[in-house]
């Protein structure tokens, strides 16, 4: 398993899947809150909107967010056909992202054998009146609004070819406010993370350490650096999203004070 911190989630199904959906344990408001910041912060290529849905698709699909059909809080949301289809029409796989927001006929269709779903993902918070206590260790964080040709290159080396390019296209392309964080531990490029800002929510994404620099409070620090920088904007809450299989990263995580708000996962018509 991979070990590294990361709030990043995948977007390709195991090779088995099980029958879940999504779990609750914050109110329906801050749902619909976390899922539009994210979903603001989210540059995909192809971009289309059906009653209650946000429908994503992006090169190679390695990001599930998107590639993926997200529901919204609306009152008569268009149904799961209607998604299928306009996926099918653009010459796309259909994929869904099964959030709190699914209407109970969604849930109810997606619940059937003729859907599969896969990789659950945790979405944390935290509120931000308190920062995370410093780590002991000596770490630089370094805040820039773009992405620096150094942080690009630490960031890259996380992915497979073809993967790193999306994914670092979607990164340098989210959109403003926004911050790229780098920290630096004896001189080398230690952890990379991003932050964007939407209407007082601050996103935690990207979050990556790099190997040799693991368990040392360098993601800590960064994580620690985007929240103050998050507060000093307005925020007064931070989220981020970590697949449930990712333990070292969610022990993490829980650590700095982050507690599971809701989860999703990833469904497709068998």
């Amino acid at each position: 398993m991979n070990e590294r911190p990361s709030s990043r989630e995948g977007g390709s199904p195991a090779p088995s899947t099980a029958s879940l959906g999504p779990r609750l344990f914050t109110s329906r408001d801050t749902v619909d809150r976390i899922e539009r910041a994210a979903l603001a912060a989210l540059p995909a290529r192809d971009r289309w909107e059906l009653p209650g849905w946000v429908c994503l698709a992006d090169d190679g699909g390695f990001v599930g967010r998107a590639n993926a059909a997200t529901p919204v809080a609306h009152a008569e949301p268009a149904a799961l056909h209607e998604v299928v289809m306009s996926y099918s029409a653009r010459a796309l796989s259909p994929r869904v992202r099964w959030t709190p927001q699914a209407s109970v006929d969604t849930a109810t269709e997606l619940s059937t054998d003729k859907w599969r779903t896969w990789g659950e993902v945790l979405v944390m918070t935290r509120p931000v009146d308190e920062l995370p206590a410093p780590s002991p260790l000596g770490t630089a964080v370094n805040v820039s609004a773009v992405a620096t040709a150094e942080w690009g290159q630490a960031y890259a080396t996380q992915y497979r070819p073809g993967e790193d390019v999306v994914r670092l296209r979607l990164a340098a392309e989210a959109p403003y406010p926004k911050r790229y964080v780098l920290a630096e531990r004896a001189g080398e490029v230690a952890a990379v993370g991003l932050g964007a800002l939407h209407s007082g929510v601050v996103g935690l994404y990207d979050v990556l350490t790099l190997p040799e620099h693991r368990r040392k409070g360098v993601a800590r620090e960064l994580v620690r650096a985007l929240i103050e920088w998050g507060v000093n904007h307005g925020a007064d809450t931070a989220f981020l999203q970590v697949a449930r299989d990712n333990a070292p990263a969610v022990a993490l995580y829980e650590r700095l004070g982050f507690t599971i708000a809701y989860t999703y996962v990833y469904c497709a018509p068998v």
